[in-house]
């Protein structure tokens, strides 16, 4: 018989071995969801890479991922570049030092000039700097200059002069003693370059300048998910200049007013709706997540300068446009300084080469690089790189591929819409990518009235705050056709069919509609979340 100790260490023994598979099956739970957890994140991780990065191929054919196709490729590049470089060396290797302002205002000037001519003349070009106080520590700010633009360049002082100059016009007759350095600046490394010098012609007589990657780079997971610990900024915007900027570059230039008699057509021609429609003296564009080139907005107003010349018959300086092109990533913002370093030297070349010439209409435009992160709140945060936000509305907001990280549409729409005057439009050139984009227009759904219905915003206003409608040119029809006939096998149309969102905002904006897209993100959010789990 059974003693009631062998039956107490039977039923301890099957407690335990219960207890043990409890355990087990708890452990392989939570492997599973573990695993499902990183099978999502895989799957994102592929959805992004198939989107952002490109991937060699060993057989010489196109690979797979956003840059398999290259885009529609409107925008041309100049294939030599020797000749403006040939106009543009005697600027760029000459810089002013500027008593009038303090020791670091210098520097931050300086690092530009420095980075520009890297990356003109990689294999090393001498900078002289000119004017420099004697008073001045010259050892103490090259060692600064030189740590500022390490790694990529190097810099290298062999040469300093010292100059006497007399102010004949004072009645002293005082002597200025300056002196001239002589700094080797080019590139660090020796064999290949990282960045170059890249040219757009606009037409004839006009040009956009970048300073670009030289290369490509394939991004870690770590630099792709950079927004987690960077307050939402991704790094995504340093690789190259996206083919969504340069289509809407193109379009903004060679079919602005088809745009303009399509949105104004839309809006019943009502005066009201028409603030962005001629430059004048407080006339504004804005570029939001520029990443390393706001070309499209120099483009624009570059364009309407010259139309308002040519209409009024008067010198393009009298059509000024103020020019804001921001990204939240310092890198980027610290690009489009040089971007525009570049395009103000080769003007003012032009300028004094061609003293007989009109003024080109890039010196019509006020042009400023800042910082700007994109937030749920009703003003404009500052940041280390923007001490002041940006102070008025503007006439033209422009967004290229800004809206593939769901997770911040709704700070993209507030920034938007609080930067954007009334009347003002909006203008997005963006592919699908997936539900992004229609998760994007679903969010403006909530404070819109379309075409054909209108939506109650919910903020307590029984009228919407935007209208928003698809523009289709007929160039992008065209384009999509032929890369679906010629670009089949590596042609994705949810990566790389750019569509154009125009957005016009119809009066101001109140905190009830702050919450209603707030409250409407994350109704969306959890929508997909849920499709996701499934």
């Amino acid at each position: 018989m059974m003693t009631e100790r062998s039956c107490s260490e039977i039923e301890n023994g099957v407690k335990s071995i219960s207890q043990q598979q409890q355990q087990v099956n708890h452990t392989q739970q939570q492997e599973k969801a573990c695993q499902k957890r990183k099978d999502v994140a895989n799957g994102r991780w592929r959805l992004l890479r198939d989107a952002l990065l490109q991937k060699s191929s060993s057989s010489g054919t196109p690979s797979c991922s956003i840059h398999r196709f290259k885009g529609y490729q409107l925008l041309s590049t100049v294939k030599d570049t020797s000749y403006i470089l040939t106009q543009l060396q005697p600027s760029l290797t000459k810089f002013d030092w500027n008593c009038a302002l303090t020791l670091e205002q210098n520097l931050d000037r300086m690092e530009i000039a420095v980075l520009t001519l890297a990356a003109c003349y990689p294999k090393g070009k001498c900078l002289n700097v000119t004017h420099c106080p004697k008073q001045v520590d010259c050892d103490g700010w090259i060692a600064t200059l030189a740590k500022r633009c390490q790694p990529v360049v190097a810099l290298v002082r062999f040469e300093t002069k010292t100059n006497e100059a007399s102010d004949n016009g004072s009645s002293t007759a005082e002597t200025t003693v300056t002196t001239t350095i002589s700094l080797l600046v080019q590139e660090t490394s020796s064999l290949k370059t990282r960045y170059t010098f890249q040219a757009y012609p606009l037409n004839d007589s006009l040009l956009l300048f970048t300073r670009e990657p030289n290369d490509h780079p394939r991004l870690s997971l770590q630099d792709l998910v950079s927004h987690r610990r960077n307050q939402g900024v991704d790094n995504t915007g340093n690789i190259c200049v996206w083919d969504s900027e340069k289509t809407l570059t193109y379009l903004l230039w060679n079919h602005w007013t088809d745009l303009e008699s399509h949105v104004l057509s839309s809006n019943g021609n009502d005066l009201k709706h028409r603030s962005f429609y001629r430059p004048s003296e407080s006339f504004r564009i804005l570029e939001l997540g520029t990443g390393m080139a706001g070309l499209s907005a120099i483009t624009l107003a570059m364009y309407l300068v010259q139309e308002a010349a040519a209409v009024s018959f008067q010198n393009i300086r009298q059509h000024q446009i103020q020019v804001t092109l921001t990204d939240g990533n310092a890198t980027g913002v610290h690009n489009n300084k040089i971007n525009q370093y570049i395009m103000e030297t080769y003007y003012s070349t032009l300028q004094r080469n061609n003293k007989n010439e009109e003024t080109s209409p890039y010196h019509a435009l006020d042009v400023t690089c800042q910082q700007l992160l994109w937030t749920t709140d009703m003003e404009n945060p500052s940041t280390p790189l923007s001490s002041t936000s940006i102070p008025h509305p503007s006439n033209i907001v422009l967004i290229s591929d800004c809206v593939h990280f769901q997770n911040f549409h709704a700070s993209l729409a507030m920034t938007t819409l609080r930067n954007l005057c009334i009347g003002g439009i909006a203008i997005f050139c963006q592919p699908t990518r997936g539900d992004s984009l229609s998760n994007f227009c679903r969010l403006l759904d909530a404070v819109t009235t379309t075409m054909t219905t209108t939506t109650c915003s919910g903020s307590g206003r029984d009228d919407a705050l935007v209208q928003w409608q698809w523009w289709e040119p007929s160039i992008l029809q065209e384009e999509h056709v032929q890369a679906k006939v010629h670009y089949s096998t590596v042609y994705d149309e949810s990566l790389h069919r750019p569509k154009i969102l125009i957005m016009t905002k119809l009066r101001d904006m109140v905190e009830g509609d702050r919450l209603v897209l707030i409250q409407n993100h994350k109704r969306i959010q959890e929508e997909k979340h849920q499709r996701q789990q499934r």
